[in-house]
């Protein structure tokens, strides 16, 4: 799901991991073929939700355990770390110049923050181990040609 066009920038960045997978490397060398830079965005998120489902209780460990077909659970942070991993080497093998970053933030939309707000109600709950998982999100940046896209892989959308 792509969520803002030509937004501004990210609370916080996290590193990006290579995607050490030849598996999952000759996949995507397979289906992004010849493929232009919107139709990479939308492939590698269905690539990646064809190898994880969201979760609470994150099994995911590397790259290594990727495999088409074997959907491993896992939260936010690894969803995006996999899909930004995954773009990174698309947009490399078909020369594509983009900047991605794996980021981390409060869910705005309009004047409303919805992390914040979710997170307050679980803590008014009395549920801290939820409002801990709530109160940011994990999402993909995405600049290029000066325009920069916010990509959430964990929602699939039909195009």
């Amino acid at each position: 799901m792509i969520l803002f066009s030509n937004s501004s920038s990210a609370q916080n960045v996290r590193t990006s991991h290579p995607l050490d997978n030849p598996k999952i490397e000759k996949y995507i060398e397979q289906h992004t073929k010849t493929m232009g830079f919107e139709e990479i965005v939308w492939e590698c998120i269905d690539i990646t939700n064809k190898t994880l489902y969201f979760s609470t209780n994150s099994k995911f460990k590397s790259n290594s355990q990727l495999a088409i077909g074997k959907r491993i659970p896992t939260h936010c942070v690894y969803f995006n770390q996999v899909y930004v991993s995954m773009i990174n080497y698309a947009f490399k093998i078909n020369n594509i110049r983009a900047d991605v970053y794996h980021c981390v933030g409060p869910v705005v939309i309009g004047k409303t923050d919805f992390t914040k707000t979710v997170s307050g109600f679980f803590r008014k709950l009395g549920m801290t181990k939820a409002a801990n998982f709530t109160k940011d999100h994990d999402y993909t940046m995405i600049v290029h040609n000066n325009d920069t896209i916010l990509v959430d892989p964990i929602f699939r959308t039909v195009r």
